[in-house]
């Protein structure tokens, strides 16, 4: 009986010695199984390292390039300040000459009225001259005949 006790055990020893060799077996299996997906799972996470690396350097230029453009519209917003100014100035010069626009006209007026009263004259010595020609003509002639009489 005793033996059979002991067969019992020893089978039971053995039974659980297998059961353990195969649970170790199932373990070294289980735990080849994570270590290939811990490794994939960390080469992804390398790849997404990268890739974020990557997008940061492509971001950091964007950047660069956005406050290129920014300083360049602050410089052309600077120069149209300027020209602004330049207008203003324009404006109010206009401004003065338009001012002076009443003035300009009453002299313009003015000197309408004395052009008109010059072409009053200028049509008086029009007629003036015209009488002195046909008396220099009368003179020429008068002239020609005492030649024609006195030459011996």
């Amino acid at each position: 009986m005793e033996s059979d006790k002991l067969n019992k055990i020893l089978a039971s020893m053995q039974e659980l010695e297998k059961r353990v060799v195969q649970g170790g077996l199932t373990i070294a299996q289980e735990r080849a199984k994570a270590n290939a997906v811990i490794r994939v799972v960390l080469v992804l996470l390398a790849c997404l390292a990268l890739l974020n690396l990557h997008f940061m350097h492509v971001m950091t230029q964007e950047f660069r390039t956005m406050i290129k453009d920014m300083v360049s519209m602050h410089e052309y917003f600077g120069q149209v300040a300027e020209r602004m100014n330049d207008m203003t100035g324009y404006v109010a010069n206009m401004e003065e000459d338009i001012k002076l626009m009443p003035v300009i006209n009453a002299q313009m007026t003015d000197m309408n009225k004395d052009v008109s009263g010059m072409q009053a004259s200028l049509a008086g010595m029009t007629a003036n001259v015209a009488a002195m020609h046909q008396h220099v003509g009368s003179i020429n002639q008068e002239s020609a005949a005492w030649r024609s009489i006195s030459v011996p």
